[in-house]
């Protein structure tokens, strides 16, 4: 009933068009049998790759039980230990998450508002920054980690930061003794 109108349509081009063109037909037909006709040629640029970056990795990280006179929190961006009861909390990425027991409770949390994706399954030797993104947002997001073991491959989203800052950890060591001051989580992290 109206002598123009206009419709979007969006179409992903396949990526097996990069470098070609295409030729697209669009015709429209009126209720009267009326029909018209046209086209437009895209040329389809190609796309550069994407070039995944290794991750590079740095062990002997040491975070404390909370309980103890050590450093009971982690910043993961710094890459340093620090006294919950002094850093301010947007700087503890990882924080010992034991009550009042003298026994470690194997669980963190994170001060800072960031997530934990425990992905053991997780390919940590060749780990790149796009496979380390992809894991992350494929897995559960977790506030808590709990029943942390020697061998845990852990991808966590910094909370702390405006930007999308991604770090993987494995952890190398739990020491649990008498006592609570040389309880300690012992991790690489790659980033």
């Amino acid at each position: 009933a109206t002598k123009g109108t206009s419709f979007n349509f969006y179409y992903r081009v396949p990526a097996s068009m990069a470098g070609q063109s295409m030729l697209i037909t669009f015709r429209a037909e009126d209720q009267n049998g009326m029909a018209s006709e046209n086209f437009c040629r895209i040329y389809v640029n190609s796309v550069n790759p994407i070039h995944p970056v290794p991750l590079t990795e740095t062990s002997g990280h040491r975070m404390y039980s909370n309980l103890s006179t050590n450093p009971d929190s982690y910043n993961l961006e710094t890459n340093t230990g620090d006294f919950s009861t002094v850093v301010d909390t947007a700087s503890r990425d990882i924080q010992d998450y034991s009550g009042s027991s003298l026994t470690l409770s194997n669980s963190w949390i994170s001060p800072a508002g960031g997530k934990f994706v425990k992905y053991n399954g997780f390919d940590y030797a060749n780990a790149t920054d796009s496979t380390t993104i992809a894991a992350y947002s494929s897995g559960v997001k977790l506030s808590v980690l709990n029943s942390l073991q020697v061998g845990d491959i852990i991808i966590t989203k910094l909370g702390s930061v405006s930007t999308n800052k991604y770090v993987l950890m494995r952890i190398t060591d739990i020491v649990d003794v008498t006592g609570k001051d040389n309880d300690y989580y012992e991790f690489s992290i790659k980033k």
